[in-house]
């Protein structure tokens, strides 16, 4: 995806006009998006050139909702592997979730905006940095940093050091890293048998990210209270 292909303004006017501006860069990005945890994962689309994952989450999260819904009627098939994470299998999609995004609420605390990215951008500001003296360490290499020295004041290189540092970390997926740290094998387990299981009964494949798709884990809660309801009421005319 181009990372230019929509900004953050056109996403807020988008929501702010309760969708009434039909733009179609703005209804490709979200399609896209839409698609976490199918064909896309977060950083296929994530960072954009002006706004990351964590910008879009404060978005007004039941228009975009609503949203969904409306693909989900161009997209049977996904909205089908939802119903069925939810009857199915909803245990163990709610255990890989666990311990980072149990909630949904939690997505938002995992993905940083670029408020709090800058944030920490200001922090590493104050501080010279001890560099790594490796010409294969990208941009803690010896030349950049004589180069940087030797044309701009400290301050400047500083501000360019630090930019690319923050830069490239936003590249990176936050959450994989922080995943990697996990020595959690049932998680690992859980995972791979449930993509499998939606495979082959369903003919299509899902990933990890799935749980980081704010949007799917509405419908799946949505299914699940709606499954919960409609037992109960079965159970009550049969008992009677």
């Amino acid at each position: 995806m181009h990372k230019n292909l929509v900004s953050l303004y056109e996403l807020q006017l988008h929501v702010k006009s309760l969708s009434n501006i039909d733009n179609e860069r703005v209804r490709a990005f979200l399609d896209e998006v839409f698609k976490i945890g199918f064909t896309n994962h977060v950083s296929d689309i994530f960072p954009m050139d002006d706004f990351l994952y964590g910008d879009f989450l404060m978005l007004d999260k039941e228009l975009l909702y609503k949203e969904f819904l409306e693909f989900l009627k161009d997209n049977e098939e996904i909205d089908d592997v939802l119903y069925y994470i939810a009857e199915n299998n909803y245990e163990k999609f709610n255990s890989i979730c666990l311990p980072s995004v149990q909630n949904i609420d939690d997505i938002n605390k995992i993905y940083k905006t670029t408020k709090e990215t800058d944030h920490r951008f200001e922090m590493h500001n104050t501080i010279l940095p001890e560099y790594e003296q490796d010409e294969n360490k990208g941009f803690l290499n010896e030349d950049f940093i004589k180069l940087i020295k030797d044309k701009k004041e400290r301050k400047d290189f500083l501000n360019e050091y630090f930019y690319r540092k923050i830069r490239e970390e936003k590249e990176l997926d936050e959450v994989n890293n922080i995943e990697n740290l996990s020595n959690d094998k049932s998680e690992s387990v859980n995972i791979t048998y449930l993509h499998k299981d939606i495979l082959e009964k369903m003919e299509i494949n899902t990933n990890d990210h799935l749980k980081y798709n704010v949007y799917a884990r509405m419908r799946i809660e949505e299914y699940v209270n709606e499954i919960g309801t409609l037992r109960n009421t079965l159970s009550c005319v049969f008992s009677n």
